[in-house]
């Protein structure tokens, strides 16, 4: 049975658990580690660069691969911390944002 949740008085919002019975044993049905087979080192960077890509065009950056570069194009309203920010990492994965381009 899962623990029940309360409300302290105090910030609103912030749900405790009082102690719960952690006594359920790990069996070979309940592996502890490796529940997801580990990625190899393209695969993460793939995973990666579709996250920020997917997150640049929702703030509004549009991307564009122009042959061997990639122009990123800031909207005005962006901060320029989050500019640079997404300046950095999405030529750090221009390769794999590139594969992205020609699959998409």
């Amino acid at each position: 049975m899962p623990p029940k949740m309360r409300t302290p008085p105090g910030p609103a919002g912030l749900t405790v658990f009082p102690e719960c019975d952690c006594s359920t044993p790990i069996t070979a049905k309940h592996p502890l580690a490796q529940s997801n087979p580990a990625r190899s080192p393209e695969e993460n960077a793939a995973m990666w660069a579709r996250v920020i890509f997917n997150k640049a065009v929702s703030l509004g950056i549009d991307v564009v691969i122009d042959g061997e570069e990639l122009l990123a194009f800031m909207p005005p309203r962006l901060p320029p911390r989050a500019c640079s920010w997404f300046a950095h990492w999405l030529g750090e994965f221009r390769e794999e944002i590139a594969d992205l381009g020609q699959a998409g």
